[in-house]
C-alpha cells in the first residue's frame, strides 16, 4: 500500500491501534495511573503495622516517576514487536499506509495514553483528598509549591516555561524510547537508555562548551538565572529547540517505519 493518507481509512486503523495499545499495555496504564491509590494503601499498611509515619499527601515527584516509566517502558510493550520477523509481518498486512500507521502512533503515544494515565492518576489523588487527614490533591498544591521556590513570580515563569518545558521535554522522551523501540530488535528498552545517556551527555558537553565560549566564567546569582531565563528570546529559543529536537526523532522515526525489512 502507499503511503497516501486517506482519513476514513485512518480513523479505522486508529482505532484498531489503540485497542491494540491497551491489550498490550492496559493493566500497565491503569497500575501507572492508580498509583497512588497504591502508594496511600502501602502507607496505611505500614502504618497500621506500626511501622511508619501517617500517610502523607502525594507529591509531583510521583507524578514524574510515573510518566518516567511511562517513556522508558510502554514504547516498547505497544510498537516493539513491529522488528519481530512474524509480529511485524502481520503489522505491515493491516490494511493501512504507513504514513496512517505513523501518525496513529503518534497519537496513542503521545496523547491518548498519556492522557489516560494522567487522567487516572489527578482523578484518583483527588477521591482520595476526600480521605480525612489525607490533604488537598496535588493539583491544588501546585501554585504554592511553585510560589514557595520561585517567589512571588513563580507562577508566571512556570506558565513561560517550566509547564511547557515538561510537556515538550516528555514528548521528546516518549518519541526517542519509541524510535528505540523500532529502531533495536533485540533489548530494546536497555539499548535505548544507554542511547539516552550517551546523547545526553554529548548534548551537556555541547552545551557546557557553547556556555564557556559565549558567558566565560562570569558567575550568576539565582535571582539573575530566573530573570535571565524568563527573557522572552531565551524562552521562545528553548522551545524552538525542543521542537527540532523532537521533529528530528519523528523524522528518524518515520524513516525507519518506512524502510522497515523484516
Amino acid at each position: 500500500m502507499n503511503n497516501a493518507f486517506n482519513f476514513s481509512r485512518f480513523g479505522r486503523y486508529l482505532s484498531y491501534d489503540i485497542k491494540k495499545a491497551f491489550s498490550s499495555s492496559g493493566i500497565s496504564i491503569m497500575i501507572l495511573g492508580l498509583m497512588p491509590v497504591i502508594v496511600t494503601v502501602f502507607e496505611y499498611l505500614v502504618h497500621i503495622l506500626g511501622m511508619g509515619e501517617s500517610p502523607v499527601t502525594i507529591s509531583g515527584h510521583l507524578l514524574f516517576l510515573v510518566m518516567a516509566v511511562y517513556n522508558i517502558v510502554i514504547p516498547a510493550r505497544c510498537y516493539g514487536e513491529i522488528t519481530d520477523r512474524k509480529a511485524g509481518s502481520n503489522w505491515l498486512m493491516v490494511p493501512a499506509s504507513k504514513l496512517e500507521k505513523f501518525v496513529s502512533m503518534l497519537v496513542v503515544m503521545i496523547i491518548v495514553l498519556p492522557a489516560l494515565m494522567v487522567f487516572l492518576f489527578l482523578g484518583s489523588d483527588a477521591l482520595l483528598s476526600l480521605i480525612p487527614g489525607y490533604g488537598s490533591p496535588m493539583s491544588l498544591q501546585l501554585g504554592d509549591t511553585v510560589k514557595m521556590i520561585f517567589g512571588d513570580n513563580g507562577m508566571e515563569w512556570t506558565k513561560s516555561l517550566l509547564f511547557p518545558t515538561i510537556f515538550e521535554e516528555n514528548v521528546i522522551s516518549i518519541l526517542f524510547f519509541l524510535l528505540g523501540a523500532v529502531l533495536f530488535k533485540r533489548r530494546k528498552i536497555g539499548c535505548t537508555i544507554l542511547s539516552y545517556v550517551l546523547v545526553s551527555i554529548a548534548l551537556g558537553l555541547v552545551i557546557m562548551l557553547a556556555a564557556n565560549i559565549f558567558v566565560g566564567k562570569l558567575s550568576f546569582t539565582e535571582e539573575e538565572i530566573l530573570s535571565t531565563l524568563s527573557r522572552p528570546l531565551i524562552i521562545s529559543i528553548y522551545h524552538v529547540l525542543n521542537i527540532i529536537a523532537a521533529v528530528l526523532i519523528g523524522f528518524f522515526i518515520w524513516r525507519r517505519i518506512k524502510t522497515i525489512q523484516l
